[in-house]
């Protein structure tokens, strides 16, 4: 028996004594006969409880010692396990060690016949160029430096010719680029072209006026003509009187005192004074009004004073080669706004210099000085920025311009004034230039048609296949090309574009 079964039947025993001990009190006043018989029996179901007991004792006892066996099995198989792998990993790290030393091994030998063979090699080599040297009777350190010289050579040739060629490429590409911007500028902007007419006319209601006009013995007329500087002409239509001159501002102060004379019953050298002076005043204040309403349509963040404010409305009775100064101005100004957008470029600096680049054509004519240099003086009194500035005088390389907003002014002048029709004079030679061009090729042998295109860029020469055949088209585009170098005068390059169209006709029978 264990001490666990012990320990239970005393416990019970002691359980039965303690119980009995409790009875025996409350029936100590029974009969003791009967009080020994109910003694015994709750002795034999204390026993009988007891023995339970123990027996439930012993059944989780044992139930717990198999439990724990089989746990220490567990434990057991699972250190052998783990003593296994650890076996295992130190039998694989000693054959990987053994392995590695037999590597280190191989490529030490590797190693040193690497070094063999390129000192066999080094001596090899040094051979060899000792046999070549005395061959070509030359020290080794002179033909060295010989073979070092040729291939240094041959390396700045290769080198000059990729570099032009990737300048070619670079100036192909940003001529076609900037080809684009320029279209696609002009593409946005629309607008009528901006010559004015040399002559304007005044209208009157009777023919008699004009012999009230000119007077006795022409003094009006010849007073009128003095006093403004004007050529009036009154016998090319009835009812009209014209007004010719070169100057926009005098033939307008002459105009509006020409329509408030031809009002009057009765002309007088006063009246023709007064006229004038009237004239005059209304377009001292149709310049402020001018200049006012053009600043604000360009919508500039600059605060101008009012005599720049006049100065910039004189630009409307401003003309070069019959184009109105001011409505050139904002075309240059929008083509520079948009060009300096399209480039990412300051769109303010660009679109001021375009803007004022003809500012001193409002007052040339009575300053000394050319109109770029009188742009800058002006600009520079009203505290224009330098940059500004130079953007907007250097529009004719007056000074080198350096900055891409100047250029930008050049090119946008160039598209306002090279526009067909634009310019009076430049329309007549545009086409002339363009008939140069189509009769230069025309005079060659085999030439069908040609035609002048994209402004002159291109001419397109349509040949008879029959007389010029495919090996001759090469020679024939550089013959033509050649003429046109030797016989026009003419900005960039003139492609030259020949086409030969061969056609067979059959029928089937």
């Amino acid at each position: 028996m264990s001490l666990i079964d012990i320990l239970i039947l005393a416990g019970a025993i002691i359980l039965g004594a303690l119980i009995s001990q409790v009875i025996f009190r409350k029936i100590k006043f029974v009969d003791i006969e009967k009080t020994r018989a109910k003694s015994e029996e709750l002795m034999h179901q204390a026993k009988t409880e007891a023995e339970h007991i123990l027996a439930d004792a012993k059944a989780n006892a044992q139930s717990i010692k198999t439990n724990t066996e089989d746990m220490l099995k567990q434990m057991k198989t699972l250190i052998n396990t783990i003593e296994q792998n650890i076996r295992f990993k130190e039998e694989a790290l000693r054959r990987k060690d053994t392995k590695n030393s037999g590597y280190k091994e191989f490529v030490a030998l590797i190693e040193e016949d690497i070094k063999k063979t390129d000192a066999a090699k080094t001596e090899r080599e040094n051979q060899l160029k000792e046999k070549l040297a005395a061959k070509l009777g030359l020290r080794l350190e002179d033909m060295s430096q010989n073979f070092i010289d040729k291939f240094t050579h041959e390396l700045e040739q290769e080198k000059d010719e990729k570099l032009a060629k990737l300048q070619e490429n670079l100036k192909e590409q940003v001529e076609k680029k900037a080809k684009n911007i320029l279209k696609d500028s002009m593409q946005k902007f629309t607008d009528r072209t901006s010559v004015e007419k040399k002559e304007a006319v005044v209208i009157v209601r009777r023919d008699e006026i004009k012999a009230e006009i000119v007077g006795r013995n022409a003094e009006n007329i010849l007073l009128f003509e003095k006093l403004i500087d004007v050529d009036v002409v009154f016998n090319d239509e009835p009812n009209t009187i014209v007004v010719s001159c070169y100057d926009l501002l005098r033939k307008t102060i002459a105009r509006i005192a020409l329509e408030k004379l031809v009002k009057m019953r009765h002309i007088t050298t006063r009246n023709i004074s007064e006229a004038i002076d009237q004239a005059k005043r209304i377009i001292d204040a149709d310049l402020m009004l001018v200049g006012e309403k053009a600043l604000h349509k360009m919508g500039f963040k600059k605060q101008f004073p009012r005599d720049f404010i006049k100065i910039v409305g004189r630009l409307k009775y401003r003309t070069s080669y019959g184009q109105n100064i001011l409505l050139h101005s904002f075309e240059v100004a929008y083509m520079a706004e948009l060009l300096a957008s399209e480039l990412g470029l300051d769109v303010e600096t660009a679109k001021i210099g375009a803007f004022f680049h003809d500012i001193g054509k409002a007052i040339d004519h009575e300053v000394e000085g050319s109109h770029d240099v009188l742009t800058r003086e002006i600009m520079t009194k009203y505290n224009f920025t330098s940059e500004q500035i130079h953007a907007a005088w250097t529009h004719h390389e007056a000074e080198t311009p350096n900055t891409p907003e100047a250029r930008i002014v050049m090119a946008a002048d160039a598209i306002s004034a090279g526009r067909p029709g634009a310019r009076q004079e430049s329309l007549g030679k545009y086409l002339d230039r363009l008939r140069a061009l189509e009769e230069i090729a025309t005079e060659f042998k085999g030439v069908q048609k040609t035609y002048a295109i994209s402004a002159g860029r291109e001419v397109r020469v349509l040949v008879i296949p029959e007389e010029v055949p495919d090996e001759k088209m090469s020679e024939l585009a550089g013959s033509i090309a050649h003429e046109i170098e030797e016989h026009l005068s003419y900005p960039g390059k003139i492609k030259v574009n020949l086409i030969r169209r061969t056609k067979a006709v059959d029928a089937a029978k």
